[in-house]
């Protein structure tokens, strides 16, 4: 499989988490080969092209930080999509996690 590289791009907010603790406003991530390699404002990156665009306009990007353990069913995304007086929303919970895709 050729190299991929992906980049999110007119991000709200880029919290680049490096030694100065920059938080840019419209920003862009470039990730090449699964490494984030450009870190920057959208215009800085404008010109620099990817396998895939992501659109971020409505995106706080945290790169280099990620969560490797989540419950979706303990956590927000699953309020208010089942009723409250079910017994087990387990079944439901599954078929959620199920349909969830990387995206």
């Amino acid at each position: 499989m050729p190299p991929q590289s992906l980049k999110i791009d007119h991000a709200r907010y880029v919290l680049t988490l490096d030694r100065q603790r920059r938080i840019i406003q419209d920003g862009a991530v470039l990730v090449e080969n699964g490494r984030v390699s450009q870190v920057g404002k959208a215009a800085e990156l404008a010109d620099t092209r990817a396998d895939r665009v992501i659109d971020g306009r409505h995106l706080v990007i945290t790169p280099g930080f990620f969560n490797g353990h989540m419950h979706i069913s303990y956590a927000h995304p699953v309020r208010g999509i089942f009723p409250d007086e079910q017994a087990s929303p387990l079944v439901h919970v599954f078929n959620l996690q199920a349909a969830m895709t990387e995206d």
